[in-house]
């Protein structure tokens, strides 16, 4: 394989007839309409869980010539931002407005685009796989199969139809995009072509940096230009080639590989350490369960069925040792099998190594050392692929009959769709998706949670109440509380007494989303309780630790407005300075703390506030142009800012 490379810089025999080309450009042609007609009754559905803090924003607006378009594309969202994400979801913003189906109608199309790079990057691979070049049309052939399964694929559905995972979906677009891109210049490197250079270049200079601000793991391209080097490209080339090769995966793999990992290790108490004290889990436990959970996507991947698939999957058991559960050690052994496996075949069967070898790559980030959740289907949305590609090309070495092979291809792409079909029908609507949710996962603290807050919202509050009843997470207990705050308008006898004694660990986002809730119905009077009793809360929750960040500066903020109710006026406006200093490029906090200096007549002070918040609001991205206006009226006119004195000590 590796001479036949050399020879034919990784070329198909021959160019495509005519009647070839039309015949796969049919083939794309049928894949697209198809996987675009099961797509299209979820275009309806709804925007869920994440989308909203992502996307709300833009969909509240009017865009038109002074819509602040930088605000939005530079998010907290990730450690990069996610700039390209950001920016493609304003796009549909300026041109859709709040119709959600054209969103969700912009990630199908990325879907089908990714599906088409897919196609030809496999087709590459495939005609690489013997010694010596391949006719074109035997390496399109399986190509469109693995390309056809990849997009028919029923566990892409939640990110597909998941607005938000666009970042997902274009991460990995510019990743297989990237790798398009290194095997043709690759190619054209080992045929002797200078041409071939440039494009080695612009994979990692262009497509890596497009990937990894979509999402973070398109980082991890290098890691695949390296297992294609492995596995086809033998590191081939002349003195001048080997060294642009190896030094730029010195310089995009290596450095920044050496560099992250020390990063973590030097500051491991801040970036490891302390986001592990916010979850039910250690770092221990997440690496013995990920080995669990990694043979669970290859389950999902190679036999999907409706029962296996669902947005959260919080309710896998955790891994406290290799014997618990047993299967936790069994696990291991399969997956240090497919590593010994994948390296054992690499000269043999280079397709199949290289797409278990892809599918392990892709986990290397989401599925490893980092504190992130245990489960996500998402996070398969790229190494999918490699699995695929495998089983695809082991079927295709058997020594079966072709018509066999065909009968095999077209049964499970019927199954693919058909289950495809089932899924994207309960991604059409919220109660449905709900109700598959829950049917599918009924042990789920997520989708209880998710599923009490829609009949909250419908004003269901009993069956809320019910659904929740046992559950002992600290985040049920306290959307338990505003959910009786919304029905009865008032607490039951010492629930805040009792919700504060069962705060024994740091609270996770559902904790204190509750917590916020609670104290935002409070705010309204919609709800009569101890205020006293709910600040002790929101200090203790703070002494226990919550996550850092939007969720903190939230919470300060509260607990800022619960001490001025009570009269703490000074502990009050340390807390704003507080949740200030989280987020210096907020003016809200500082807006706040120059109202409640001008209503206790402290103008001096007062001033000095405005002033700073003004000169924050003029350097943020965003319109804070009410506020500066407002807010200067209440010197002229003190009495509109006395609001916070009279009310609030009412």
């Amino acid at each position: 394989m590796t001479e036949g490379l050399a020879e034919n810089g990784g070329r198909m025999k021959s160019p495509l007839s005519v009647n070839e080309t039309l015949l796969i450009g049919a083939g794309c042609i049928a894949l697209v309409l198809l996987c675009a007609r099961l797509y299209w009754p979820g275009l309806g559905g709804p925007l869920i869980f994440d989308d909203f803090p992502q996307l709300s924003p833009l969909l509240v607006l009017d865009p038109g010539p002074q819509l602040d378009w930088r605000g939005y594309v530079t998010s907290n969202s990730g450690l990069l931002g996610r700039p390209v994400a950001m920016a493609s979801f304003l796009m549909n913003a300026l041109g859709s407005g709040p119709d959600i189906s054209a969103w969700k109608y912009t990630n199908v199309m990325i879907h089908l685009l990714t599906g088409l790079v897919l196609i030809w990057l496999s087709a590459c691979l495939f005609a690489a796989r013997q010694r010596g070049a391949m006719r074109p049309l035997p390496a399109w052939t399986p190509a469109l199969v693995v390309g056809g399964f990849w997009m028919l694929h029923p566990l892409h559905v939640s990110t597909v139809l998941y607005v938000v995972q666009r970042m997902a979906q274009l991460s990995a677009l510019f990743c297989f995009a990237g790798m398009l891109c290194y095997w043709q210049g690759r190619r054209l490197q080992i045929a002797g072509h200078k041409g071939g250079h440039p494009l080695v270049v612009l994979s990692y200079l262009v497509f890596m940096p497009l990937a990894a601000f979509s999402k973070e793991n398109g980082a991890l391209l290098p890691v695949y230009t390296l297992l294609m080097e492995i596995y086809f490209l033998k590191f081939n080339g002349d003195r001048l080639t080997r060294r642009i090769v190896i030094g730029s995966f010195v310089l995009f793999l290596l450095i920044p590989g050496v560099t992250g990992l020390w990063a973590l290790l030097a500051h491991y108490h801040y970036s490891l350490q302390a986001a592990y004290a916010l979850r039910d889990f250690d770092l221990t436990q997440r690496l013995l369960t990920e080995q669990r959970i990694l043979l669970l996507y290859m389950s999902q991947i190679l036999v999907p069925t409706l029962a296996k698939f669902g947005l959260f999957h919080d309710d896998i058991p955790l891994s406290t040792g290799w014997l618990t559960p047993p299967s936790t050690l069994g696990a291991g052994l399969v997956l240090l099998l497919l590593v010994w496996f994948a390296w054992k075949i690499r000269d043999r069967l280079p397709v199949v190594g290289f797409g278990i070898a892809f599918f392990l790559a892709g986990h290397l980030m989401e599925s490893t050392i980092l504190p992130l959740e245990l489960t996500f289907e998402h996070r398969n949305y790229l190494p999918s692929y490699g699995l695929l590609l495998a089983a695809c090309d082991l079927v295709r070495t058997m020594n079966w009959a072709a018509g066999v092979k065909a009968a095999m291809a077209l049964a499970a792409g019927a199954l693919f769709s058909f289950v495809l079909y089932l899924h994207v029908d309960k991604w059409s609507s919220y109660p449905k998706m709900l109700a598959y949710f829950t049917r599918t996962h009924p042990s789920s603290p997520r989708v209880r949670a998710g599923v009490a807050e829609y009949l909250t919202e419908q004003r269901r509050y009993r069956d809320a109440l019910l659904l929740l009843e046992g559950e002992q997470t600290q985040g049920a207990l306290l959307q338990r509380l505003y959910i009786y705050c919304r029905s009865d308008h008032r607490l039951p006898p010492q629930a805040l007494e009792r919700t504060a004694d069962s705060l024994t660990h740091a609270l996770d986002n559902y904790a204190v989303s509750g917590l916020i809730e609670l104290g935002r119905e409070g705010l309204d009077d919609g709800c009569r309780f101890d205020q006293a009793r709910y600040l002790e809360l929101t200090e203790t929750a703070d002494k226990l630790g919550v996550p850092a960040g939007t969720s903190r500066y939230k919470l300060l903020i509260f607990q800022a407005h619960y001490q001025w109710r009570l009269r703490r006026f000074e502990d009050a406006m340390a807390t704003l300075l507080e949740a200030y200093n989280i987020l210096p490029e907020d003016p809200v906090p500082l807006f706040l703390m120059t109202e409640w200096l001008i209503s206790l007549n402290r103008m001096d002070e007062a001033r000095m506030y405005y002033d700073k918040a003004v000169h924050v609001a003029r350097a943020s991205h965003k319109n804070y142009s009410v506020f500066i206006d407002s807010v200067g009226l209440m010197f002229t006119a003190p009495e509109k800012a006395a609001h916070w004195q009279r009310e609030d000590l009412s």
